[in-house]
């Protein structure tokens, strides 16, 4: 029998200490609550595991503007700000929500828009005609056939009603998106 002072330190006789509270997170895929992202409002958080720690760290995820959310539902602290800018896809002008020190962003679509790519830019409407890629010049058809054919149908549509498009790809795209008004839809 071990004492330390007038205590008895030994297993039949001291109290057994409360098992730590050990919450399985890998049972939770997916929680309803708000992302605590200003703006976001999204209400679902997806559980992520860093694989570049082994898989023993797991955080929480917004399904929206992905910022990266601790089980205590605190930011994990990263650089730049937590507050989400909203920027637009290179390709369809959809809206995202990405973390400011992004250089590249993922769409629905499935294209990636980077901060030091040029937008498309459209020469004119007719077949001979073309849209500049970085620095390379593809004729319309060739671009709807690589490009646009990415955008989901109900996004296409949107755009040549003129819904939910930015100025800037009007501007930018117009001519293309006359030529496919025109010919690709009509065969």
């Amino acid at each position: 029998m071990n004492e330390v002072g007038t205590a008895c330190s030994c297993s039949e006789c001291s109290p057994k200490s409360a098992a730590p509270l050990v919450i399985d997170f890998s049972t939770w895929s997916h929680v309803d609550l708000c992302c605590p992202v200003d703006g976001c409002g999204c209400e679902g958080l997806e559980l992520m595991v860093d694989r570049l720690a082994g898989g023993r760290t797991m955080y929480w995820e917004c399904e929206e503007c992905k910022w990266p959310i601790h089980t205590t539902f605190g930011f994990v602290k990263r650089r730049g700000s937590p507050e989400p800018v909203t920027r637009r896809c290179r390709l369809c002008d959809v809206e995202v929500n990405v973390r400011t020190d992004r250089r590249s962003w993922g769409c629905v679509c499935g294209f990636r828009t980077k901060t030091s790519d040029d937008p498309f830019r459209s020469t004119g409407p007719e077949h001979s005609d073309g849209v500049w890629c970085k620095n390379t010049l593809l004729s319309n058809r060739q671009w709807r056939k690589q490009y646009w054919s990415r955008i989901p149908p109900t996004r296409q549509q949107e755009i040549l009603d003129h819904v939910d498009v930015s100025e800037d790809y009007i501007d930018c795209l117009g001519p293309t998106l006359q030529y496919i008004e025109t010919y690709a839809l009509s065969y």
